[in-house]
Order: structure tokens, then C-alpha cells, then sequence
């Protein structure tokens, strides 16, 4: 039997491969931003599932007791929460420090290789770390990233993205006024990133669970945005599951079943599954607001499985509701802009079916 601990830490090696930085402007502040750095002072962050500190304040990855033989694999999730790129020019398993009091066991353990990976803004990467003992006893290595940084913005822009993550933080806590504060002045200080919509839509669903006093089903449907944010998206998909059994009568019911499907279909490319969502939601929801786009979706996954006849079908009802003028052969959407929309869009998808 052995076990070991992977110390997490970046490399000192920092090269900056370009630099354009460029005023961001002014904007009016609704408080401080929440300064919160990562490693070595960046913005770059390293997690992982087992997180927890060490004495010495280092992240400690601990696989516990394994099998000499067996392999035990985690994910390293390597995050930019800044407004600048980050290539990563190396990830790799190396000996540990001090040499002096452990030994190299940086053998036994090893990295998913990634090629050419470089980190936009809000960007999160995972990469497997497997640990395959050879002889027994506590083995040690340290995880190490080489990266440069491209500098794009002014530092101050970077510190305003903090508040943005820790807005998500807030929330994940419960504390969703405080989240609702930290996003307000995240966005009263002019981003750049793709965070600023992010930030604007979880807003009025804060707003939203004042007036219907949801907190734990609030707090699942949040939880599963940021995971999607962080292409996470088996995760987001597990907790609108735990949502819908949880919550099913929640203001917010529709609206979860709604992303489930949309992920499925969009992000994890299972049509299948999210036309199964899109009927779900139509069901249990007849009045919801996602009806037409629901339909639309649900007719993208029929002709991605093959059901081009189904899909026509789908496609023929969301015209029909939006259809003004029906006679003499000749149909014409209602006059207002959401169903002239969905008119001109169902009828684009049903001539090339």
C-alpha cells in the first residue's frame, strides 16, 4: 500500500510575450473591488476537487492509501480569472521541495498532455493528474505550470474581475444580497470580459428570488450557471437533476429545465437527450416563456438524430403560433417583433429540412 500528497504550485518562470496594454476608461465605482489574487500574484488560479491547505498554506492534492500497480487519476483545474492571456507553454509533475526532505517519486505520477493551450479571459482548463505507485511508501511531487502573460488591460481591470468571482462565491454560500452587491459593482466599473453578461443575467434572477423568497433552489440554479461557465457541463446537468427532484414547483423550475436541455443539446452535443428536455419542459410547463424556443431546439435535436419528419412537424406548430394572417395559401406572422422572429426563423429551418 502507499500513498502520497501532489503539492500544487506555478512555476517562477513568468514571461510576458507581449505587451498592449490599454486604458480601460473610467466609470463610476459602487464600492471597492474585491482584490483576490492567485499564484505568484497573478490572476491565474489552480483548484482541484480534493482542495485543502498544508501547513505551509501550499494547495495538497492527497490520493490517500493506493495499491502499488493501480492508478488513481484527479483533475487540476487551471483558471483565468483576469482580462489578460495566458499561454501555458508547459504542465508537467517534477520533484518535490525542499529536495532534502522528500524524494523524487515525480515518476510515478502523470499529466494529461495538452498542446497549444492558451487561456482567454474567464478560460478554465482541466487536466488529468494520475498518481501509479511503483513501490510502496509516501510519495511526493509537485505540479508545476510554466505560462507567459500577453497584458491586455490595465491591472485595475483585473482586480475589477475579482468581484465577478467573488460575487459567484457569495452566492455558492448563500449569501446572495452580498452577490447581488458584488456583481452591481463589478459591472458599475466597465468590463471587458465575457463575465459583464454573465453578471447582468444572474442579476435579475437575484432580484427575482426576493419577491418569490426561493434560497437553496436559488442557490442549485446558480450553481449550475457557473458550472456551465466553467465547461463543466456533466456537473451543471447533475445539479439541475438535484434541482428539479428537490424543487420541482420552483419559480425557477422552467428556467432549470430549460438550461438542462440547452446543454445538452449545445454543449455536450446529446440530441437525444435534450429533445427528451424540451418535451419535459413543454409538458410540465405549457405556459413557460421558453415554449417557442424550446420548440425551435427540440426540432434542431429531432434533425440531429435523424427525424427530419418530426422536426417539420415542430417547426410547422412554432409557425402556427406566431402566424397572423392565414388564407388563400398566404400566411403572415403576427405584427410584433417576437413573432416575426420566430415566423421568419421556423420557416428559414423548414425549407432546408
Amino acid at each position: 500500500m502507499s500513498s502520497w500528497k501532489l503539492r500544487t504550485c506555478l512555476s517562477v518562470s513568468i514571461a510576458a510575450a507581449l505587451i498592449s496594454a490599454c486604458d480601460s476608461g473610467g466609470g463610476g465605482q459602487d464600492g471597492p473591488p474585491v482584490e483576490e489574487r492567485g499564484v505568484n500574484g497573478t490572476f491565474l488560479f489552480v483548484t482541484h476537487q480534493q482542495q485543502s491547505l498544508g501547513e505551509d498554506e501550499e494547495q495538497v492534492l492527497y490520493y490517500g492509501t493506493r495499491n502499488v500497480g493501480t492508478t488513481e487519476s484527479f483533475e487540476v483545474r487551471i483558471a483565468n480569472r483576469g482580462a489578460d492571456i495566458h499561454p501555458l507553454k508547459n504542465i508537467s509533475v517534477v520533484a518535490p521541495e525542499p529536495a532534502t526532505q522528500f524524494s523524487d517519486n515525480s515518476e510515478e505520477f502523470a499529466v494529461q498532455v495538452l498542446d497549444n493551450i492558451v487561456l482567454q479571459p474567464s478560460e478554465v482548463v482541466t487536466v488529468d493528474v494520475s498518481f501509479t505507485p511503483i513501490t510502496q511508501g509516501e510519495k511526493h511531487a509537485r505540479f508545476v505550470v510554466d505560462y507567459e502573460t500577453i497584458k491586455l488591460v490595465e491591472e485595475s481591470v483585473n482586480v475589477n474581475e475579482q468581484s465577478f468571482y467573488r460575487g459567484n462565491e457569495l452566492a455558492a454560500d448563500g449569501e446572495f444580497l452580498a452577490a447581488r452587491s458584488s456583481y452591481k459593482s463589478y459591472l458599475a466599473n466597465d468590463p471587458v470580459t465575457i463575465n459583464k453578461r454573465r453578471a447582468a443575467i444572474r442579476l435579475p434572477i437575484i432580484d427575482e428570488a426576493q419577491s418569490y423568497g426561493g434560497d437553496a433552489d436559488l442557490g442549485l440554479y446558480l450553481q449550475a450557471m457557473t458550472q456551465r461557465d466553467e465547461k463543466d457541463f456533466a456537473g451543471a446537468v447533475r445539479t439541475l437533476d438535484v434541482f428539479a427532484q428537490s424543487y420541482p414547483d420552483s419559480y425557477l423550475a422552467d428556467d432549470a429545465q430549460y438550461l438542462k436541455g440547452y446543454i445538452q443539446l449545445i454543449d455536450l452535443d446529446e440530441p437525444a437527450n435534450a429533445l427528451l428536455s424540451m418535451q419535459a419542459l413543454r409538458q410540465a410547463h405549457p405556459d413557460t416563456n421558453y415554449y417557442d424556443t424550446s420548440l425551435y431546439s427540440d426540432a434542431i435535436a429531432q434533425i440531429a438524430v435523424g427525424n427530419a419528419e418530426s422536426a417539420r412537424h415542430l417547426l410547422q406548430d412554432l409557425m402556427l403560433r406566431h402566424t397572423g394572417i392565414d388564407a388563400l395559401g398566404v400566411k403572415l406572422p403576427k405584427d410584433n417583433l417576437m413573432s416575426r422572429m420566430w415566423f421568419d426563423r421556423a420557416a428559414q429551418m423548414l425549407s432546408s429540412v
